[in-house]
C-alpha cells in the first residue's frame, strides 16, 4: 500500500480507489489479461462508467496500457463530438 500520509483528502481517495479496482480484478478468474487486445504483460484497470469511485467487477475492464490510453481517448472523442452538435444546435436555434 502506498503512503498516502500528507496528501489531499481526494487525492488519497483515489489512491485507495485504485487500489481496490486492482485487487477486484486480479481476484477475479479470466481477468488477466487485456479484454480488448488478449495482451497478458502489465494489466491496467479501467472504470467503464467512468467513475473511479464504482468498483463493482463489472465497471471494471482489464486493458493493458494501450488499450487503456485508446478508451479514454475514445470517450473523449465522443464527448467533444457531442459538445460541437450541442453548440452547433443552439446556434442554430438563434439563427432562427
Amino acid at each position: 500500500m502506498n503512503d498516502t500520509t500528507g496528501l489531499p483528502p481526494r487525492q488519497r481517495l483515489a489512491i485507495k480507489s485504485r487500489e481496490t479496482a486492482r485487487e477486484i480484478v486480479e481476484d477475479l478468474d479470466g481477468r488477466d489479461e487485456c479484454l480488448s487486445c488478449g495482451y497478458t504483460g502489465y494489466i491496467e484497470v479501467h472504470h467503464i462508467d467512468g467513475d473511479w469511485l464504482n468498483n463493482h467487477p463489472l465497471n471494471l475492464a482489464p486493458l493493458c496500457r494501450a488499450c487503456h490510453h485508446d478508451a479514454h481517448r475514445t470517450e473523449r472523442a465522443v464527448e467533444r463530438i457531442q459538445e460541437m452538435k450541442e453548440d452547433f444546435k443552439q446556434l442554430t436555434e438563434a439563427d432562427a
